[in-house]
C-alpha cells in the first residue's frame, strides 16, 4: 500500500523496514495530525448537514455548547475509526519508534500496534506502553467518508469576517519564519496563529469556534504542502 520514490533499506539488527532518514520529503502519505483534524471536520460538517436537512425551517441555532457536543462526538468517532483503518490494515502508517529499541528512520507501523494504541493523533503520535512512534504519517484512504449528502447551509451574508481566510492568510505568512517551523508541532502551531489572531488569551482556547485546533492544523498541513 506504501509507495515512495526513496528506496528502503533493511536494518539487520532490527529487522525494520527502514525507510530513509527523516527530511521534508520522507512521508509517504499525510501526518496523522493533518488527517484526524480532516476527519473530524468532514463529520462535524456531515453532522451539522444532517440537522439542516431534517430542519423545515432553518438551521438550527448554533451555541457554544451545541458545537462543543457536536465536536467532542466527531472526535470520538474519528478516533475509533482511524484506529480501526489502521489496526484492520485499510491503510498503512509510517512512524519514528522511540524508547528501549528506538528505530534509526521512520519504519511501518505493525497493525497489531493499533488494537491496544493510544493516539495522540495532535502531536503525531501513539503509545502502547512502553513502546510509542512519533512523527507518524499515513495512507489517505481512511479519509474516505459515508458522510450523507445534503446541501450545506446557506451561508449569512456579512458578519465577522471569514475566519479561514483570516487564519490562511497568517499561517502564510508564519510558514516563512524557521521560528513558527521549529515549533514541536502542528498543535504548537495551531495555538501560535491562534494568538496571532486573537490575542494570547485565545491561544490554549482550543474550541474557538472558528479558529478550533482541528481545523487549523488542517489548514497549515495544506499550506504546509503548498
Amino acid at each position: 500500500m506504501l509507495s515512495n520514490n526513496l528506496e528502503p533499506s533493511f536494518d539487520v539488527q532490527s529487522t525494520d523496514f527502514i525507510m530513509p532518514e527523516p527530511s521534508q520529503n520522507w512521508q509517504s502519505g499525510r501526518p496523522l495530525s493533518d488527517v484526524f483534524s480532516a476527519l473530524i471536520e468532514a463529520d462535524e460538517q456531515a453532522e451539522k448537514d444532517r440537522k439542516h436537512w431534517e430542519s423545515t425551517t432553518a438551521h438550527p441555532s448554533s451555541t457554544p455548547a451545541v458545537d462543543q457536543a457536536i465536536y467532542q462526538r466527531a472526535r470520538q468517532r474519528s478516533l475509533t475509526r482511524l484506529k480501526q483503518s489502521l489496526a484492520a490494515g485499510r491503510t498503512s502508517a509510517l512512524g519514528i519508534r522511540t524508547g528501549a529499541n528506538p528505530s534509526r528512520g521512520p519504519v511501518e507501523i505493525p497493525r497489531r500496534f493499533w488494537l491496544s494504541a493510544h493516539p495522540f493523533p495532535e502531536e503525531d503520535r501513539a503509545q502502547d506502553g512502553s513502546e510509542e512512534y512519533i512523527q507518524i504519517t499515513i495512507e489517505s484512504d481512511v479519509l474516505q467518508t459515508s458522510a450523507v449528502k445534503v446541501p450545506a447551509p446557506p451561508k449569512r451574508a456579512g458578519g465577522r469576517p471569514n475566519q479561514k481566510e483570516r487564519a490562511k492568510k497568517e499561517i502564510r505568512v508564519a510558514l516563512g519564519e524557521p521560528e513558527f517551523k521549529g515549533l514541536p508541532n502542528r498543535r504548537a502551531q495551531a495555538e501560535e496563529i491562534r494568538a496571532r489572531l486573537e490575542g494570547e488569551s485565545a491561544r490554549f482556547e482550543h474550541d474557538m469556534a472558528g479558529l478550533k485546533d482541528t481545523s487549523l492544523i488542517r489548514w497549515i498541513g495544506e499550506l504546509a504542502r503548498e
